[in-house]
């Protein structure tokens, strides 16, 4: 698909965008955004997706990274995200002060990445970023410590 024939899709709740300005850009797309609130199973609507963008201006480590990444998605995060989300060789960076063009261009350069998103799972587990993994871990150290 073209970039220009696809569409943004993003679950998000309303309530984080309360007080900023509806500029002409976002007027333009409005129609495609789709503001659905919060959501128990969000592992289903990434499957829906081809790609997973994070252009924001400030983060820690964002957790709807690692599962992006888990579900298999190729990943643009802005390059305000700190280095420990990128874990994918799909996952990317792009500046916020890049034009909508470059950003065009690297959602098309990793569109264009082969990928078999059952991998994303074990791209997380060689992360560290299994829950289950990391919680029996902490379990034998805390259980290690009380010895003592």
């Amino acid at each position: 698909m073209a970039p220009d024939q696809q569409c943004a899709r993003t679950i998000r709740d309303r309530r984080g965008l309360t007080g900023l300005p509806i500029s002409e850009r976002y007027n333009a797309i409005r129609d495609k955004i789709l503001f659905a609130g919060l959501q128990s199973d969000v592992s289903r609507w990434y499957q829906m997706m081809d790609l997973f963008l994070l252009p924001s201006p400030a983060e820690g480590l964002p957790v709807v990274g690692v599962e992006a990444q888990a579900a298999g998605l190729g990943c643009i995060f802005s390059t305000d995200i700190p280095d420990e989300v990128l874990f994918s060789g799909h996952s990317i960076r792009c500046s916020l002060s890049d034009s909508d063009s470059i950003w065009a261009e690297k959602i098309w350069q990793v569109l264009q990445q082969p990928f078999d998103r059952a991998d994303g799972i074990n791209i997380i587990r060689q992360a560290g970023y299994d829950i289950s993994v990391e919680a029996a871990k902490l379990q034998e150290m805390y259980l290690q410590m009380s010895v003592r």
